[in-house]
């Protein structure tokens, strides 16, 4: 490492993926030219402190549901230790309603990959829920068949309600999670929705457990 001036600053060492020391220190930073990584030795390995990226090389297309989008991020390369901020989104414009029973028709579903030992949070937002019995939003947890692995639920009554209903921190098994969201009356139901009216799924990583 080296410091040559105030215009220079800090300069970690330089060196390649394939050229790194030898015979490392505990604490040494080096940056790697074919990679982009900036690197600390902890004394056992190097840990990634950052990556030099284009933001659009984060995002990936993912299969959303016909009333909306979903896009994912690429966190292959974010740092441990920190939240990763967005995972994965939909909008929808489309509305739903139902009579004396539930629905998932036209209502907002994602899928995203999960990394072990992270925490997640889950926003949902509804522009206008109207009813006219007991009502309720369901937030579910699918597995790739469709199996209920665990869900949330925040009551609706009334005329013109936006509702929110954020869970979390929450965990999930590495791998594909789907999350799919449930209209349930028992009287006349509806998501209203439009191209100035939108709901949103969000899914957010909050940092590691």
């Amino acid at each position: 490492m080296s410091i040559s001036s105030k215009a220079t600053g800090l300069r970690p060492g330089v060196c390649t993926s394939t050229t790194r020391p030898s015979g490392p220190y505990i604490g040494q930073i080096i940056y790697e030219t074919d990679t982009g990584y900036l690197l600390v030795w902890d004394g056992s390995a190097w840990d990634y402190l950052s990556k030099k990226q284009d933001i659009s090389t984060w995002f990936n297309a993912t299969s959303g549901s016909s009333s909306g989008e979903a896009s994912s991020i690429n966190i292959s390369t974010k740092p441990w230790n920190l939240p990763w901020g967005l995972v994965a989104f939909g909008t929808f414009t489309s509305g739903s309603s139902v009579s004396s029973y539930f629905t998932t028709t036209n209502m907002p579903t994602v899928t995203f990959t999960a990394v072990a030992n992270r925490y997640y949070k889950i926003t949902w937002y509804e522009p206008e829920v109207v009813s006219n019995g007991y009502n309720y939003l369901e937030l579910r947890q699918t597995n790739a068949t469709g199996t209920l692995l665990s869900r949330a639920w925040s009551d609706v009554s009334g005329e013109g309600v936006a509702m929110t209903i954020m869970a979390g921190p929450l965990t999930f098994s590495a791998g594909s999670v789907t999350l799919v969201t449930v209209l349930n009356t028992s009287g006349n139901g509806f998501c209203t929705r439009g191209a100035s009216e939108v709901a949103r799924l969000i899914v957010e990583d909050v940092g590691p457990y």
